[in-house]
């Protein structure tokens, strides 16, 4: 049912448009916008089918889909802009960015609070070099990192932040360097010899 055949059978019964409204009771302004095709003005959802059927049947006539004429269908709701949405889009994630942040810096707080804890500086460094074979046993700091026999030509180097002792069977198979200098303990060299250097005060020798 279109709005220009409401509108020819209203005016053929002489009814005007606030008789009709009355008798409906659908506003005026709806009506007139029904038969003049205006409906953008008229309530988004089912009004406009309800308010079809209720005119129809006090006219006397039958709204189906069979008539002539386009059907008289309200327009459908708008939904926001693309533009609103996206913006609403932006500013969640904007807003759940400064709470992972918050969370983030309330925990790492703490740590860069913390103060500042000083590099341990290894001054002492030792290095042997096996001349034939020979039993080593190195501590470095009370931590014994080598107990373990060297084959001629063998390399080590020690470093520790106080103390560095070296236990060999034999000291003439090893030659060692102490913080670049060669060191020549003095005493018997071919029976087992412990050397302890320590710290900066260059190294003491025990037969």
């Amino acid at each position: 049912m279109n709005g220009a055949r409401l509108r020819a059978r209203r005016e053929a019964l002489g009814r005007s448009i606030e008789a009709l409204a009355r008798a409906t009771r659908i506003p005026a302004a709806h009506i007139e916008a029904l038969e003049d095709g205006r409906l953008e003005e008229l309530p988004a959802g089912p009004y406009a089918q309800a308010y079809l059927r209720t005119l129809s049947a006090e006219l006397g006539l039958e709204a189906s889909e069979s008539d002539d004429g386009p059907q008289v269908t309200a327009e459908p709701p708008r939904g926001a802009p693309l533009w609103v949405v996206r913006a609403l889009a932006v500013t969640s994630l904007f807003a759940l960015f400064v709470v992972l942040a918050s969370w983030v810096w309330e925990r790492a707080r703490p740590l860069l609070d913390a103060p500042e804890v000083t590099s341990i500086e290894l001054d002492q460094e030792v290095q042997l070099t096996a001349r034939r074979g020979t039993h080593v046993r190195v501590l470095t700091d009370g931590l014994v990192v080598l107990d373990a026999d060297l084959a001629g030509g063998d390399k080590q180097t020690f470093t520790a932040r106080d103390r560095v002792e070296i236990e060999v069977a034999q000291l003439s198979a090893l030659g060692v360097r102490w913080n670049g200098q060669d060191v020549v303990p003095q005493g018997v060299q071919d029976a087992p010899r412990r050397l302890v250097f320590i710290d900066d005060a260059g190294g003491a020798d025990w037969p």
